[in-house]
């Protein structure tokens, strides 16, 4: 009965986090993820990674934190939907405009970096990918470790490889972990979530995007941006290469139906 009402809350957002997870720190502060003027290293495999959180990364900027985003690729590797017939370094060009304009539209104050490793070969360049990472986080001295869960949500090997060095950086490396106080958080879907977006794209050629998504009670904090709605879909309209029309508008009717985002926080 408490997680049923605890879910019901998060739907109806009452409250902007809900805690649903009796196993995460009692030290952490579950009203807020990241607080005004507090500084989050968001670690991402590729543009258009960030749209899984945008609604978080559009409200956290509007309150005053400094949002820095990393882009292990820039992700040459991929397809290019937008019927430029754009490949290689021309592709990986044109999302790193794309994911440059879209945190603009979320109002991320830091541009983003682009490390520029080779798209899917990611876990060859894993020593490279840390001391970069650190670097960022010698300088910024970060609050908040923000990236993947294991599975990815897509289950994209790029992206489980970045949860696997976000959390290794986190546990290793005290600029970037938990010796300083960082605290490291997974972005989700939950199953709730995932329920909404089968039912959206049900009649769709994108039915599976979401391949893996975490049972409600094994969320520790939902985000309510209700209020962010419009941001998000106006940032995901950006990527043009990578999303089409038709994927376009079922987003827009996702973002319309699912008023949350869904995070893990790690316990050491």
């Amino acid at each position: 009965m408490r997680n049923l009402i605890i879910f019901a809350a998060s739907l109806l957002c009452v409250v902007t986090y809900c805690r649903a997870n009796d196993s995460i720190d009692d030290s952490i502060d579950t009203v807020q993820l990241v607080k005004p003027q507090q500084t989050a290293v968001i670690i991402l495999a590729h543009p258009d990674d960030e749209n899984w959180l945008s609604g978080s990364l559009a409200l956290w900027s509007e309150q005053g934190s400094k949002l820095q985003v990393i882009y292990a690729s820039s992700g040459g590797a991929g397809k290019d939907r937008s019927g430029q017939n754009l490949r290689g370094i021309q592709l990986a060009t044109q999302r790193e405009k794309e994911s440059i304009n879209a945190l603009k539209v979320l109002g991320v104050s830091l541009p983003p970096i682009f490390l520029r490793f080779d798209d899917k070969e990611l876990e060859t360049f894993q020593q490279k990918l840390t001391n970069k990472i650190l670097a960022v986080c010698h300088q910024l001295k970060p609050q908040h470790l923000i990236s993947f869960d294991s599975k990815g949500i897509t289950g994209h090997k790029d992206h489980q490889f970045v949860h696997q060095l976000t959390n290794r950086l986190w546990r290793d490396k005290p600029s970037c972990g938990v010796a300083s106080g960082v605290i490291l958080s997974n972005f989700v879907v939950s199953k709730s979530r995932a329920s909404i977006a089968a039912q959206i794209s049900a009649n769709s050629q994108y039915k599976k995007i979401i391949r893996h998504s975490l049972s409600d009670d094994q969320i520790s904090l939902s985000v309510d941006i209700s209020q962010q709605a419009a941001k998000r879909i106006a940032a995901f309209n950006v990527y043009k290469t990578q999303f089409s029309p038709e994927l376009q508008s079922l987003w827009a009717r996702f973002v319309q139906h699912s008023a949350a985002e869904d995070f893990v926080i790690i316990d050491y």
